[in-house]
């Protein structure tokens, strides 16, 4: 379970008058499981009546790198009056289906499904727009996390005596905001031009940094 799926945070960032959507999971057996207690006890039969729900879906297709990404989220609310979580106000399922294309034949497929909790209500956060949001986190994770683990070999490094570890992450932080200056949104592609054109290297080193 991710560390921040916590309900000491959760509190906290209601607190500063703001919401989270986390992922998890471990949703069905980490510390989000609602208790057998708490949950409703007027479930019919198998064969008495049909189970009323209120399950809303949503899909996003992208494609590129020669890759289909099909993204499927369904959201309930009908967990919040059982839930003792702070500010829960809908939890949701999220599929990702991907197909891997070559000369227009499917070579590889693959399927995750998360299930996550969100303090926004459907009237700030439809499916479409959880779906959004969700989509924006890995923005984060693909433009930061993995540029320094992977781009910048962060994770592999062995430079970790005394303060090296230090200096290298605040020379990394360095690098991403001149790539970042320099307009590039892809850090490999930065690094591979700046490493053939030396003179734009020392232009851009020496240009004082502008204002977004």
């Amino acid at each position: 379970m991710p560390c921040h799926t916590q309900k000491r945070l959760s509190a906290q960032i209601l607190e500063q008058a703001a919401d989270y959507v986390f992922p998890d999971k471990e949703i069905n057996s980490g510390s989000t499981k609602t208790s057998s207690n708490s949950l409703p006890r007027n479930i019919p039969s198998p064969g008495s009546e049909k189970i009323q729900t209120d399950f809303l879906s949503a899909q996003k297709v992208n494609k590129g790198h020669g890759r289909i990404e099909t993204r499927t989220i369904t959201t309930s609310e009908m967990l919040t009056p059982y839930s003792s979580w702070p500010g829960l106000a809908q939890v949701y399922c999220l599929e990702r289906q991907f197909q891997w294309r070559r000369s227009g034949r499917c070579y590889r497929t693959a399927c995750e499904v998360e299930f996550g909790i969100a303090s926004l209500s459907r009237l700030p956060a439809n499916p479409s727009r959880l779906l959004h949001i969700r989509r924006a986190h890995w923005g984060i994770e693909t433009g930061l996390h993995y540029r320094r683990d992977v781009t910048f070999n962060e994770d592999a490094t062995r430079m970790t005596l005394g303060n090296t570890g230090k200096v290298m992450a605040s020379i990394n932080n360095l690098v991403l905001a001149l790539i970042r200056q320099a307009k590039f949104q892809n850090a490999a592609q930065a690094r591979r031009w700046f490493a053939a054109h030396v003179s734009e290297t020392f232009s851009l080193l020496t240009t004082p940094f502008s204002r977004p």
